[in-house]
């Protein structure tokens, strides 16, 4: 026996089949609605998570530079070793020494 459906005839089997394969998308998507909305919380969640990491971040920078400005900053004899290498002039004696 065949039925009429969108303007095709189908038989009992893809009927049944249709029929399956209907209910299943309409399963789907009510799961996948689902996730969404949670997804969506969640997105909100990590989007404010994201600012306050960046903010913090940003305002450590901001902290961190204010300290290596202040004219009152301890510098170890390292650190100036280190600031002298990376002039061209005692780059070239380094160079010289070597050879």
């Amino acid at each position: 026996m065949t039925k009429l459906v969108n303007g095709m005839t189908h038989t009992k089997e893809e009927n049944r089949t249709q029929d399956l394969i209907v209910s299943r998308m309409k399963k789907i998507r009510m799961r996948t609605s689902s996730l969404l909305h949670f997804n969506a919380s969640a997105q909100k969640k990590v989007n404010l998570l994201s600012i306050g990491v960046i903010y913090e971040t940003r305002r450590k920078l901001e902290e961190d530079k204010k300290k290596r400005m202040s004219p009152d900053r301890p510098t170890s004899a390292l650190a100036m070793a280190w600031r002298r290498q990376l002039t061209p002039a005692a780059a070239a004696t380094t160079v010289n020494t070597r050879i």
